[in-house]
């Protein structure tokens, strides 16, 4: 593909992942296809993605607090447990190699966009005090946290998804509240991940750049927008066939 045109595709993309990452989660969904059908192989797009996240997250932030909504201090504390578990988590996708990690995306992906199709709007936060419900609703959290850090540092796809759910029901977080939280969450956490793909080469800064620019631009938009409920399906329904277009890509070829 020629690289102008790829450029392109990059930062289009990105918005409209940018988009979608700060109002729920799951552009990761969008950019890694992207990545892949630009001429990415797996693990390269993988720690590209990264790029891109890191500059959307930073923007998003901003955007958030601007409009009244700061998730920073709270997304600092628990940044560091999703932090430790990202970095076991790029830790574990290096090791597995080109050619195992290919064939773990394309799963991975074919999970992702069922559960895309079946996801719902996160419920309303439920009330939790300082009781012993509340403590081991905490508890848990951190534990997710730990575990949702694993999964970002080795595919980070969806895990926005996940995050958001987490925080609104274990958390206790208003969604839009839990939206501003979990964009500081995966910032912080993806500063340690995307210096892991870097070190091993795992980076295409040039595309990273592109992917960026349009995710900055979306996040920021994102943050200060509500997408109805039509428009959710609509997002829905052809970010699954990306994702599942993809997945057979993955699957089908050869490493």
């Amino acid at each position: 593909m020629d690289p102008l045109i790829a450029d392109a595709l990059l930062v289009i993309g990105g918005f409209v992942a940018g988009v979608l990452n700060v109002l729920a989660g799951g552009g990761s969904l969008l950019t890694l296809p992207l990545l892949l059908f630009t001429g990415h192989p797996a693990l390269l797009a993988n720690g590209t993605n990264r790029v891109a996240i890191l500059v959307q997250g930073v923007v998003a932030t901003a955007g958030f607090r601007s409009g009244g909504e700061d998730g920073l201090r709270e997304g600092l504390r628990l940044a560091i447990p999703m932090t430790a578990g990202a970095v076991a988590g790029a830790a574990a996708a290096l090791a597995l190699g080109p050619i195992r990690f290919q064939r773990a995306l394309g799963v991975i992906l074919l999970v992702m966009a069922v559960l895309v199709l079946l996801r719902r709007p996160p419920a309303t936060a439920p009330p939790h005090g300082a009781d012993r419900t509340g403590a081991r609703r905490r508890g848990l959290l951190l534990v997710s946290m730990l575990a949702l850090g694993f999964y970002a540092g080795f595919v980070q796809a969806g895990v926005g998804v996940l995050l958001l759910a987490a925080l609104v029901s274990l958390g206790g977080h208003r969604p839009v509240h839990a939206n501003a939280i979990k964009i500081v969450v995966i910032a912080t956490s993806t500063v340690v991940s995307l210096a892991i793909y870097a070190a091993h080469g795992e980076v295409d800064w040039r595309a990273g750049t592109a992917l960026a620019l349009g995710m900055g631009a979306g996040g920021w938009s994102g943050a200060r927008l509500q997408l109805g409920d039509g428009g959710e399906r609509w997002v829905r329904g052809a970010l699954a066939v990306a994702v599942l277009a993809a997945a057979v890509k993955l699957l089908a070829d050869r490493a």
